[in-house]
């Protein structure tokens, strides 16, 4: 099992394993992972590609990995640190729709500490998990999903092939006619909606074929 390492400071050479030689793209550290190993993101080092996309992204998580978002403490030490509100991946002003992919069927995936963020006015959304890939399973932890998108079609979703279990997680709207979709099997546990942003008139939105769960 191996850490890689994620920061705009990095000189993005292979294999990663060290802040100095952090991969200067989310995309990059995942798709050199393999099964077990763990990708660090720096909380206040988000590389610009990631923090201000150009396009619609999905990232993409191999089978059995940890993303967590922490402090840089050189070397190949880090403590693992929540990014709030003034880091993010996604973009502060543009549309540009996030979705976390499970990399295959039954995939095992969790996320500590990491905010995702939308912007703009045209329908964009958050989405976790895929329609196509079976059981994928994705944990977030102390995260924060900021919907700053303000169309009233735009929503926070898991898809109806996934698995999502939240804890201690953030939700944020733009818009009092977004909402929390419920495609997959969900989990809440200790959840909170920010009144940062919009409070939504209807939160919940279930899809066919999902189950549900709060707490």
């Amino acid at each position: 099992m191996a850490t890689l390492f994620v920061a705009s400071g990095g000189s993005n050479t292979s294999p990663y394993d060290t802040w100095a030689k952090a991969a200067t793209s989310l995309q990059t550290a995942l798709t050199a992972a393999t099964a077990g190993d763990t990708v660090v993101i720096q909380y206040d080092g988000v590389p610009s590609t990631d923090s201000s996309l150009s396009v619609d992204t999905t990232y993409t998580f191999p089978n059995g990995i940890w993303l967590v978002s922490a402090s840089n403490d050189g070397g190949s030490s880090y403590t693992p640190t929540v990014m709030g509100t003034s880091n993010y991946i996604g973009h502060s002003s543009s549309n540009r729709s996030i979705t976390l992919s499970p990399g295959s069927n039954k995939s095992k995936v969790h996320i500590y500490g990491v905010t995702f963020r939308t912007a703009g006015s045209t329908a964009d959304s958050i989405l976790i998990g895929t329609a196509s890939n079976v059981g994928g399973m994705f944990v977030l932890e102390s995260c924060y999903l900021w919907h700053g998108n303000t169309s009233t079609s735009s929503r926070i979703a898991v898809q109806v092939a996934a698995h999502a279990q939240l804890v201690d997680c953030t939700l944020r709207f733009g818009s009092t006619s977004q909402w929390f979709e419920v495609g997959g099997h969900t989990e809440m546990v200790n959840c909170t909606v920010t009144s940062a942003g919009s409070i939504p008139s209807s939160l919940f939105m279930v899809g066919a074929g999902s189950v549900s769960a709060t707490g």
